[in-house]
Order: structure tokens, then sequence, then C-alpha cells
């Protein structure tokens, strides 16, 4: 057996890296299609930007884009566990909304 995927008198199975590879592509394409590139460099810059203030960015997990929450965030006080707000906040902020609090 040659590990070559068939040919040659290996078995199909012998090779399956194009099999898995594909699938993997396939998979990590799903899971970010939904944000380009430049909302996650924006994401990740507010993150760090919350960091320095001592708050924390979470983003919601909800998969369902029907959700009222889907793909929206809120921030956390590090210390407390409480959002900057004076109320318990649900994933209510875009990241428009995340940037302008940062900025106050």
């Amino acid at each position: 057996m040659t590990g070559n995927g068939g040919q040659n008198g290996g078995q199909p199975w012998d090779d399956h890296s194009a099999i898995t590879s594909g699938l993997t592509s396939s998979i990590t394409t799903g899971i970010v299609s939904s944000m380009t590139d430049t909302d996650k460099v924006r994401e990740n810059r507010l993150r760090r930007a919350a960091q320095r203030q001592s708050l924390m960015l979470t983003k919601s997990r909800r998969r369902d884009p029907r959700a009222t929450d889907f793909g929206m965030y809120k921030l956390i006080d590090k210390l407390s566990g409480w959002g900057p707000q004076s109320f318990i906040g649900g994933y209510d902020m875009s990241l428009d909304d995340v940037e302008a609090a940062l900025n106050e």
C-alpha cells in the first residue's frame, strides 16, 4: 500500500487529506462568513480599548440570525462584573455603540 488514494495499489481511504482540507475550509468559511475582515479588525481594536478601561467586550454567542441579540455586544466591568450602565443589560450594543461608549 502506498497511501496515494487508490492509485498504484493503495486503498481509497489511505489518503484522506484532500477530503479533510476541503471540509476544514468549508467549516471555517461558514463560521466567519457574516463578519468582514474590517469588522473583525475593528472588534479586536475595541476589545483592546475596553481592556485599557478595565472593561471586557463580549459578543453574543447566538447563532440564529433571527435572534434579537445575534451579532450584538455588551461591555462588562472586569472588577464588578456589571455593565458600565446602571442596569443589567443584555447584548444590545452594535460595534458603533461600543465605540461611542468607549470614547465617552
